[in-house]
């Protein structure tokens, strides 16, 4: 396994966590408000792209491809790169975003891979409100692991 592991502060566009983890990747994250028929919803802004695809195993590219609706979605609204209510677009917001100490992993085996994002992961005064995401996927199970499809539930 490969771990590809991006610490400090979120940043803005230009520069930070978010913006070197999608020039390694050529990915766009983030999410936008789209107008629905009730309430709306939020659409990723960029979609998996081949350099992503191509570093997990052919058999998991379908587990990654939904995977990353919901990473996306989740990096977008805790991380403020989404328009819509909660957006961080105010100024005293995006100073904050500038300095907020977060991490960004993604880690591809030969048979599995992981995605993290926690945010207000460490630093000084920065602790509460910590959020934590893991999205993991695996073609084979290691011994000390069950698959919840084998799990037998008795009435």
């Amino acid at each position: 396994m490969t771990v590809h592991e991006y610490c400090g502060p979120v940043g803005n566009i230009f520069g930070g966590i978010v913006r070197n983890f999608q020039d390694d990747w050529n990915v766009r994250l983030g999410v936008n408000r789209m107008v629905g028929t009730v309430l709306g919803y939020w659409a990723p802004r960029g979609k998996v792209s081949d350099r992503l695809r191509n570093a997990v195993p052919p058999s998991l590219r379908g587990d990654l491809d939904l995977i990353w609706l919901d990473f996306n979605t989740i990096l977008g609204r805790r991380m403020g790169l989404s328009d819509g209510a909660g957006a961080g677009t105010t100024e005293s917001q995006q100073r904050y975003l500038e300095r907020m100490e977060s991490l960004i992993v993604f880690a591809p085996g030969k048979d599995r891979f992981d995605l993290i994002v926690s945010k207000y992961g460490y630093g000084d005064n920065l602790k509460s409100n910590h959020h934590f995401y893991h999205w993991q996927a695996r073609g084979k199970l290691t011994g000390d692991q069950t698959h919840v499809d084998d799990l037998l539930l008795e009435a």
